[in-house]
């Protein structure tokens, strides 16, 4: 046999081992992705946890999603009393539907908030398709789905509560790659589901329709007229649900360019140059170097794609309320998406025209952004600064006063004791119902929100508003409570002490427990052990109720008292 004969059969063989090597290449990338949307599930979920047992959390939007999601998987009608509203008169939260049956598996608020995390890891997973996809490189897919999960916006998404927003995040991504893989089914599937998340979703997908159209003119108009229908449905709907009124909030945040969505709309596009100052502002500016900069300002080699954001990247930045200008809050979860998808096309097309200076000076950008990321976002930032609100003694004490509340009996309560308590029908934000306190759909409900439009009442109204509700318990602990001008809430403080329909029937630490129809005399007992006060009088309650609260706050001997028979 010849040489030339050896050489030749040898080269398939050669040709082979070296097509292995990729493949080898790309199931280890794709393994070590998969490994990385696992391990951020398990540490953001076992974080969002002992958030919730410690009371980390603010509670007030929690609570709300949690009650309706309890409601709806009960076949009930999801009011939410926390709230004041109906769920979809609030927001088109309609993707909670879906999400109430996980409740039948795990009675918990917890469920939620490891559905959240589980669905912002999976994001990963259509990050990386679309980087293999677009770059052809499975390294570089790794990388950009690395930079995802340490993303300090995402990773923000996951540990602020809950918000039905956050589900649109992983489902945007998705229709990013199924668009680049002409996958039709997958992306319209994408679009659908992201409509169900919120109203405001359809500023998305009518630009994404438009981006598409470069794809595909048919599809591209089909995906323009579902957003546009998404959008219309969406508001129908809130309006039905709110008995016919217009949502409150485009006058409470948008109020100096219109009171309607179509007014808003016609005054910022007659008049650019509010749009234009609201993102050169300081605020401005910080919040778009907060959303590009993780990326290495990648965004900008795609204006094509990234053009996509500006819809809702223009609501955040005319937005009255600071908090839509914070990169890590669920308002930017669709603009996330965006930005993502914007970068990985825009380093493709750099990739492509195989510069390798460039192209690895652009790799090295990433990896520092990245890691300057990492160092910003939630975990270091806790591990900085302390994880909890409270104490381990302060949590304690609150769990033991919450364990003495049944299941089904109504309650009113601080925020951040409300989500242990919201799986029930009827549950209130403190002074809630005794006193309106930004509850319901109205601008002054949303005003209230930011300490302002309390009305003072006269004396006397305090005493029998406290008489005339029928609300079973009531949780007073130290925790910040809806803003609320001190005055009035002290007033309704003392009203409720004073109130003889009500009993004190524990006190552990800094946290009290009151029952409608308790023996009123056995609690002051309890009220006179706690503080070392005899009471007299009413004057003596108030003073004894805070000097309870003082002792147990310098000591870390929690004061029993007694049980809810």
């Amino acid at each position: 046999m010849s040489v030339e004969a050896v050489a030749g059969a040898a080269q398939p063989a050669n040709g082979a081992a070296v097509a292995a090597r990729p493949a080898r290449v790309d199931s280890v990338c794709c393994g070590l992705m998969l490994a990385g949307v696992a391990l951020y599930t398990a540490v953001f979920s076992v974080l969002c946890c002992r958030q919730f047992d410690r009371l980390a959390h603010s509670g007030f939007d929690l609570s709300i999603f949690s009650q309706a999601g309890w409601l709806i998987s009960h076949g009930e009608t999801p009011f939410s009393t926390i709230r004041g509203t109906h769920l979809l008169a609030d927001h088109f939260s309609a993707i909670l539907y879906l999400l109430a049956p996980l409740c039948w598996i795990w009675n918990s608020p917890k469920v939620l908030l490891v559905a959240q995390t589980a669905a912002l890891g999976l994001g990963a997973v259509p990050v990386y398709g679309l980087a293999l996809k677009v770059v052809r490189s499975a390294p570089i897919a790794l990388l950009f789905a690395i930079s995802y999960l340490l993303n300090p916006s995402v990773q923000g998404y996951s540990v602020k509560e809950f918000h039905p927003d956050s589900f649109v995040t992983p489902l945007l991504l998705g229709a990013f790659y199924f668009l680049h893989a002409s996958r039709w089914r997958g992306f319209f599937a994408c679009l659908a589901l992201a409509a169900l998340t919120k109203e405001t979703v359809g500023l998305v997908i009518v630009p994404l329709g438009v981006y598409a159209a470069f794809f595909d003119r048919r599809k591209g108009a089909l995906a323009i007229l579902l957003g546009l229908v998404a959008l219309v449905v969406a508001l129908g709907t809130m309006r039905h649900f709110s008995g016919g009124k217009s949502s409150p909030y485009t006058a409470d945040l948008y109020g100096q360019y219109g009171h309607t969505p179509a007014e808003v709309v016609w005054a910022v596009a007659t008049r650019p140059g509010s749009l234009v100052r609201a993102a050169a502002s300081e605020n401005g500016r910080t919040y778009l170097f907060e959303l590009a900069e993780p990326l290495a300002y990648f965004p900008l080699l795609a204006p094509e794609a990234a053009a996509v954001s500006i819809p809702s990247v223009a609501a955040n930045l005319l937005g009255r309320r600071p908090s839509f200008r914070e990169a890590d809050m669920w308002y930017s979860a669709p603009i996330t998406p965006v930005v993502f998808a914007a970068a990985i096309i825009g380093f493709a097309r750099c990739y492509r025209w195989r510069i390798k200076v460039v192209t690895w000076m652009l790799l090295a950008n990433l990896c520092a952004a990245t890691l300057l990321a990492t160092v910003n976002g939630p975990l270091a930032a806790w591990h900085r600064r302390g994880m909890y609100a409270l104490t381990a003694r302060q949590a304690s004490d609150a769990r033991l006063v919450l364990a003495h509340i049944p299941p089904d009996a109504s309650v009113s309560a601080q925020t951040v004791l409300l989500p242990s308590l919201s799986e029930r029908k009827q549950a209130y934000v403190f002074p809630n119902p005794f006193y309106r306190s930004c509850w319901g759909l109205t601008v002054d409900a949303l005003t209230q929100q930011e300490g302002e439009g309390f009305a003072e009442w006269p004396a006397g109204k305090y005493e029998r508003a406290m008489s005339s509700a029928t609300v079973e318990l009531v949780v007073l602990g130290p925790q910040p409570y809806m803003p609320i001008p001190q005055h009035i809430y002290d007033a309704l403080l003392a009203a409720l002490l004073e109130c003889p329909r009500y009993g004190i029937v524990e006190i552990r630490g800094e946290y009290m427990l009151l029952q409608r129809g308790a023996d009123r005399s056995g609690g002051l007992r309890i009220l006179e052990r706690a503080s070392g006060l005899a009471v007299h009088t009413h004057a003596d309650i108030i003073n004894a109720y805070w000097l309870s609260r003082n002792r147990a706050a310098n000591t870390s001997i929690p004061t029993e008292g007694g049980t809810v028979e």
